[in-house]
């Protein structure tokens, strides 16, 4: 289980943060939006999704130090195994990257623009 976690949750995180993000957006630049604050909302979608992938990346840790005395070419599932902990070590700081510039942009937000 862990080592689905540490693959998938980062994406995870960054897909919702992406999405609220742009929903978001969408609604406070709608006329009758009902007055939803951007900014309310970006650094708690921020702090989540950064805690979320950062979560992932520990399971992906966890994984890869259970399995390190195992090649990548052993045989099933072991190697398969070490390998998946090798992509969750991958993924994890890059989506945690890509999240906290999302959430970063999303602060700087400056409003709706015309066009």
């Amino acid at each position: 289980m862990a080592m689905w976690i540490g693959v998938a949750a980062a994406p995870i995180a960054w897909f919702t943060q992406f999405a609220v993000g742009q929903y978001l957006s969408v609604v406070h630049c709608t006329p009758g939006g009902g007055g939803i604050s951007v900014h309310a909302w970006a650094l708690p979608a921020t702090v989540v999704g950064a805690l979320v992938a950062a979560t992932g990346g520990l399971c992906a840790l966890a994984t890869f130090r259970a399995t390190r005395d195992v090649d990548n070419d052993s045989d099933p599932p072991h190697g398969r195994i070490h390998f998946m902990g090798i992509l969750g070590l991958i993924l994890s700081p890059l989506f945690l990257f890509i999240i906290l510039m999302g959430g970063l942009g999303a602060l700087t937000y400056s409003g709706c623009q015309p066009g």
